[in-house]
């Protein structure tokens, strides 16, 4: 009996050593496998990393004047959206992005992506946020179109989006606002932000209720590829209200 016993403990204790040692080999297998396809990534140089970087933000500054047919400033420091060195061409697939802003703009930032899939030409991975700002613009025609009979006093629309999301490259300035919730661009978000005076005399819940019917219109005709919030605020004096923005709504709900 005991040998019968002690047989088996032999056996299992050679499958956990075969085991630990098939494990062990894969490991390394996999280590090596890693090493040599990030080796000559590796041995780049800080020099040779930065010129990279440079020619790719040459790459932008072509790829935004050329679309949109007016001069841009793209700034030199690079963004990573995912682990690695946020200068595209590592080992790490996510997009990395710089920020820029056109000449005529320079308070409107936006985001410009380099995805990398692509490597056979990494020209047709640059994509960028710049439509946002036309974009905001005809959300905004939509929105004052429909409520300015329900409110006749003075407002304000702040609108806050994902700066992440990027477009394709086929819309422009000119493209209607049904196109920019195409299923082939990545899903919007939006959060309206409606800011009333502080002399304003309506009851913000039965206004918020009137209002949210006029936005579910809006919603049903573009909901598609888009996700839509809405608040409503109450500025304490002018001041505040005049100085209501994205970036001040932001910090106020960090």
């Amino acid at each position: 009996m005991n040998k019968n016993k002690n047989k088996k403990v032999k056996v299992f204790m050679k499958a956990i050593i075969i085991f630990g040692i098939s494990t062990g080999v894969m490991i390394l297998a996999l280590t090596i496998l890693l090493l040599r396809e990030t080796g000559d990534l590796h041995k780049e140089t800080d020099e040779e990393r930065l010129a990279r970087g440079e020619q790719l933000r040459q790459m932008i500054i072509e790829h935004l004047e050329s679309k949109y047919n007016k001069k841009f400033i793209v700034g030199s420091d690079w963004y990573g959206t995912g682990p690695g060195s946020p200068i595209p061409g590592m080992v790490d697939n996510s997009p990395s992005y710089c920020e820029a802003y056109s000449e005529d703009d320079p308070n409107y930032v936006f985001r410009a992506f380099i995805y990398q899939e692509l490597k056979e030409d990494i020209r047709k991975e640059i994509r960028d946020g710049y439509c946002w700002k036309f974009l905001k613009e005809e959300i905004r025609k939509e929105f004052d179109d429909r409520v300015k009979k329900i409110i006749p006093g003075g407002y304000k629309l702040v609108i806050e989006v994902d700066s992440d999301v990027s477009f394709n490259n086929d819309l422009s300035p000119d493209s209607p606002l049904t196109s920019y919730f195409d299923p082939g661009n990545e899903k919007l978000q939006l959060i309206l932000n409606l800011v009333l005076t502080a002399e304003d005399k309506n009851d913000q819940e039965i206004l918020k209720g009137k209002l949210d019917k006029e936005l579910k219109k809006i919603y049903k005709e573009y909901s598609k590829n888009m996700f839509m919030e809405f608040v409503c605020y109450k500025a304490k004096n002018p001041q505040d209200f005049n100085e209501l923005n994205e970036k001040k709504l932001k910090i106020m709900f960090l």
